[in-house]
C-alpha cells in the first residue's frame, strides 16, 4: 500500500540536500571585526556589507526559504579563536524586519589549508565548535582525520540569515560554505 501522491517505495520524507557554496562572491572575502555591532528591527532591508573602514558592520546575509543552514566558516589564518553569530530576520506585514540571535558560538580554525580557494585566496575551515547560545548542531573536525567542521542551524521560519564573525585583535578575513536543507 503507497501514501497518496507518492511513489510505493517513497514512504517517508526525505531531506534535500544542497552543494556548499560560497556565501559571499566577491574580489576578496569579508575582513572581521573586533567588536560587533549590535543589530536592532529596522525599516531596511538587511544586506550584506564589506567595509575595511567599519568593520564592526560587516556581514553576511541571505535569503532562505529553507529550515536550515549548513555552515562551514573559513577565515584566511589558521589556528584563530573567533566567534560566529547567525541571525534570523523575519519582516512584518508592517515591512519592520525583526533580529532573531538564532546561535552564537566560538570556533577555532585549523591549522591546514582547507585545498581550495575561497574568492582568490587559501582559507583555514572552523574545526571545533562551542555553542554559547541556540539551536544548533556543531560537527567538529579532527586533526589527524579530517579537519573540516560545521555547523547545521535551525533557521526557525527566518526570511533572511545574517552571518557575522568578530575576533579579539589582529586583521583576519572570513567567508563561510554554504548550504540551506
Amino acid at each position: 500500500m503507497s501514501l497518496i501522491g507518492l511513489s510505493p517505495t517513497l514512504t517517508a520524507t526525505r531531506t534535500m540536500t544542497a552543494p556548499l557554496q560560497i556565501a559571499h562572491v566577491a574580489a576578496t572575502n569579508i575582513r572581521i571585526p573586533t567588536s560587533y555591532t549590535r543589530r536592532t528591527a529596522t525599516t531596511t532591508t538587511p544586506a550584506t556589507t564589506s567595509d575595511t573602514g567599519t568593520p564592526g558592520n560587516n556581514r553576511i546575509v541571505l535569503g532562505t526559504s529553507m529550515n536550515y543552514l549548513h555552515c562551514v566558516p573559513v577565515l584566511n589564518t589558521g589556528a584563530i579563536d573567533a566567534t560566529m553569530n547567525v541571525l534570523g530576520w523575519t519582516r512584518t506585514d508592517g515591512n519592520v524586519w525583526i533580529p532573531r540571535l538564532l546561535t552564537s558560538m566560538t570556533f577555532t580554525s585549523a591549522s591546514t589549508l582547507l585545498g581550495t580557494q575561497v574568492n582568490n585566496s587559501d582559507v583555514y575551515a572552523g574545526r571545533a565548535y562551542v555553542k554559547a547560545i541556540g539551536d544548533v548542531k556543531s560537527y567538529n573536525g579532527d586533526a589527524n582525520i579530517c579537519t573540516v567542521g560545521g555547523v547545521v542551524v535551525d533557521l526557525l521560519g527566518s526570511e533572511l540569515v545574517e552571518i557575522s564573525m568578530s575576533i579579539a585583535s589582529g586583521t583576519v578575513n572570513y567567508n563561510a560554505l554554504v548550504a540551506f536543507i
